[in-house]
């Protein structure tokens, strides 16, 4: 508690108000469908920024530069967001503005190198480790790993060694786990 929680309490205690000792205040634990809820927001709040964004700057989308720079911003914001506060909205909202983000980046690296090649899903696999390291919360996390894992499967059954894939992220979770 605060000094001027107790200081408060103090008063009323003399004044005959309240009796007892001052009660420490707890964090309330929102209901499961709360959460929902607030997971569902989130998420349709990202949708209508990528319609902004996809309407308002249609630009962004035709140019490699810019989708690149946005996507990155977006990340970016991503990043502060789930530095920020730890509330559901939040983090669903930051999520799927990543999310959004990465679409860009991956589109203008689409644009860049072909899809398909060794070295378009080796960029993807390294851009989603970069994110899986960087990102402060657990489930963009688990998500990077993935798309990672997945991304470099790809990229090695491209170059004809797509059996070494699974032994290779054994070795790393065993190596860093």
């Amino acid at each position: 508690m605060n000094q001027s929680a107790e200081q408060l309490w103090l008063k009323l205690a003399s004044a005959g108000i309240v009796e007892g000792d001052l009660v420490e205040a707890s964090e309330l634990e929102s209901p499961w469908y709360v959460k929902v809820m607030m997971a569902f927001f989130g998420w349709l709040a990202a949708i209508f920024v990528l319609g902004f964004i996809g309407l308002g700057f249609a630009f962004v989308i035709d140019s490699k530069a810019a989708s690149f720079f946005v996507g990155a911003l977006m990340i970016a914001s991503a990043f502060a967001i789930f530095r920020s506060q730890n509330k559901i909205f939040l983090e669903h909202f930051g999520f799927a503005v990543s999310l959004a983000g990465q679409v860009l980046i991956l589109w203008s690296l689409f644009e860049h190198l072909r899809f398909g090649t060794t070295e378009f899903w080796g960029s993807v696999a390294v851009f989603q480790i970069f994110l899986a390291i960087l990102m402060p919360n657990f489930v963009h996390r688990v998500f990077s790993s993935f798309s990672a894992s997945l991304a470099l499967m790809v990229a090695f059954t491209s170059l004809g060694a797509g059996s070494f894939t699974p032994g290779l992220l054994l070795a790393v979770v065993v190596g860093f786990g």
